[in-house]
């Protein structure tokens, strides 16, 4: 059984957790379940730093800004190694 959920409407979190606690089927274990937030979080952080790159004034910010990029990278990879095949669900 496949359900997709779509970003932003609230309706999607909220049919997420029924599911999770009503079939026991699509519940999934709680490191990944941990993992998958963590992972999302990571993946707009990416993003927020990405675009504050393109519009660093000077070369100390995108220094700062590209290592703080770099780590979180960094740390998508390990989850990624931990849980082979794990996506950010939109919620």
């Amino acid at each position: 059984m496949s359900t997709h959920y779509s970003a932003g409407t609230g309706i999607g979190s909220v049919g997420y957790f029924r599911d999770m606690f009503d079939d026991p089927e699509l519940s999934e274990d709680p490191e990944l379940a941990q993992a998958r937030v963590f992972l999302r979080e990571l993946e707009r952080h990416m993003a927020g730093l990405t675009r504050r790159l393109q519009t660093a004034l000077t070369s100390e910010a995108r220094q700062s800004i590209d290592t703080e990029l770099t780590t979180v990278r960094r740390y998508v990879d390990r989850i990624h190694r931990r849980f082979p095949g794990i996506t950010a669900r939109a919620v």
